[in-house]
């Protein structure tokens, strides 16, 4: 999830037949995507060797995560960790609808709320939420994805029912990236390219 949300699941495979971690065999599923965040500066496994790629994440571990792929640093929040971690992320309202101390782990549900929070979030050192600097994002628009391939219109292949405000209108966009089927039918957040173009 964290690869994705840089932008860079494109690179995985050149990452993928890498021993970085012990206990991540270049042959399992997820070594490039392990190898990959590893060489971004997001996880640094136990430092003895071990990543523990079965172990459960705590809320410590992941906000940890989500402020370096903000390009936050130990300079920048503090040296007790987790606390400070935590304290800085509360900040940026990064666990805004979660409610989770350092300890607890963190669901499949969770993550998907905590990085959404943080694709919202201003980058260290920027004036915009992070989701420009994934895919090319220039806007984004609140909808629900009606159908993503759409055969007969000709001002685009997906439809969506975009909010706005009191308002809900149908408008058809091209995709650049390609959105996957299990996404029909539901409500969210439709980030465009300059071009117009959905790119996630």
């Amino acid at each position: 999830m964290m690869v994705r949300t840089l932008g860079m699941e494109s690179s995985v495979n050149s990452y993928m037949y890498q021993s970085l971690f012990q206990d991540v065999k270049s042959s399992s599923w997820y070594a490039g995507y392990v190898n990959l965040a590893y060489r971004e500066g997001l996880v640094s496994g136990y430092g003895n060797g071990c990543f523990g790629p079965d172990d459960e994440m705590t809320y410590g571990q992941f906000v940890t995560m989500l402020l370096r792929l903000l390009g936050y640093t130990e300079n920048d929040i503090g040296k007790l960790w987790p606390a400070d971690h935590i304290i800085f992320a509360d900040k940026l309202g990064i666990d805004e609808n979660v409610s989770l101390t350092a300890n607890d782990t963190v669901t499949r549900g969770d993550a998907a709320v905590l990085l959404y929070n943080t694709l919202m979030t201003k980058a260290k050192g920027s004036g915009t939420a992070y989701y420009h600097t994934v895919n090319d994002t220039a806007a984004t628009v609140t909808a629900i994805l009606l159908d993503n391939k759409v055969t007969s219109a000709t001002t685009g292949d997906l439809l969506a029912c975009v909010m706005n405000n009191s308002n809900a209108t149908m408008t058809y966009y091209d995709q650049k990236n390609a959105i996957p089927d299990t996404l029909v039918g539901r409500f969210g957040t439709l980030m465009l390219n300059g071009s117009g173009e959905v790119v996630g």
